[in-house]
């Protein structure tokens, strides 16, 4: 393979992180012709032991190491919905001249809160919050990344699962006291700089999964929904109700590890970029706040979080 700057070495690739997931997409990368797995970090040393063995990476290499300055890296962020037929054809959609998405409905629920206790994903420490920063995370990805729309400001309310069997907390210590960090549920509004909202509702408590989302404005809407992680079913509906089922081509669909190499080689973005991380980013930190503030509104610098696209 040759990259955009002439070279024809296989790809050198890192990786943060050894868990389920990261393993699953680095043995992508493992098994590509035309890449080969240079360096992987995780904080937790028997993950990092065990991911390097599954991959072949000496579990000497435990630091990413810094790029000349003459060479500049490419980073893909590892949000799968950017491959997924169905999503890309809403993302066109949106991108139409004429339409705008102006109400949006999302939800999505698993049996969360009971199977990863105890794990990594429970300990903010690690993973920086609840179920609105693991699963949550890939809902808002979904609504912004498709839709292009700039957030303005954020809502939320949540139930903190590491607040239960906590003493009772008097009026005049609650605002000292630190509130829960581990959401098992939440409902987040978020305000978009074209007037739109969208209510997103998760919960990490119920026992199985499913995902629903609703994109409308006035010519009809968008419609997505999934369960149990099976590829996204997609609809679209007009003003007049009528639904159309469009053909979806899921056997085109590329690998994260495709994704990231076709980016090197030809010197164009990837699919999934750190302006999409840091949006979703926003919106969350945003709504943890405005969690712990009894859900007042917490703005967004839509400077930083705007696409130039």
């Amino acid at each position: 393979m040759t990259d955009a700057v002439g070279h024809s070495d296989p790809l050198r690739i890192g990786i943060v992180g050894g868990g389920f997931i990261r393993t699953t997409v680095g043995v992508g990368f493992r098994d590509h012709e035309a890449a080969r797995i240079a360096a992987l970090v995780d904080i937790d040393e028997p993950t990092l032991d065990a991911a390097g063995a599954k991959l072949g990476v000496d579990p000497e290499a435990r630091e990413l190491v810094a790029l000349n300055d003459d060479r500049e890296p490419v980073l893909m962020v590892g949000y799968q919905r950017h491959l997924d037929p169905a999503f890309i054809r809403a993302r066109e959609v949106w991108a139409s001249a004429d339409r705008e998405p102006r109400w949006i409905t999302a939800t999505v629920g698993q049996q969360w809160v009971d199977r990863f206790r105890g794990t990594w994903r429970q300990n903010p420490d690690l993973s920086g919050g609840g179920y609105l920063y693991d699963t949550g995370s890939h809902l808002l990805d979904c609504i912004l990344w498709s839709t292009r729309l700039t957030p303005d400001a954020v809502s939320a309310t949540m139930h903190f699962i590491d607040e239960e069997g906590a003493e009772p907390r008097s009026a005049d210590s609650r605002a000292a006291a630190p509130r829960g960090r581990v959401d098992g549920s939440a409902s987040v509004t978020v305000r978009f700089t074209n007037g739109a909202l969208a209510t997103v509702s998760l919960s990490g408590e119920i026992p199985c999964m499913r995902e629903q989302i609703w994109m409308w404005d006035e010519q009809g809407a968008v419609g997505l929904s999934a369960y149990n992680w099976e590829p996204s079913e997609y609809v679209e509906v007009d003003a007049d109700n009528g639904e159309y089922w469009p053909r979806i081509r899921r056997r085109t669909r590329r690998t994260k590890a495709d994704a990231f190499s076709e980016a090197i080689r030809t010197g164009e973005e990837p699919v999934a970029t750190a302006l999409d991380g840091l949006r979703v980013t926003a919106v969350t930190e945003a709504a943890y706040e405005s969690a712990r503030n009894e859900g007042a509104f917490v703005g967004v610098d839509a400077e930083d979080v705007a696409l130039n696209n």
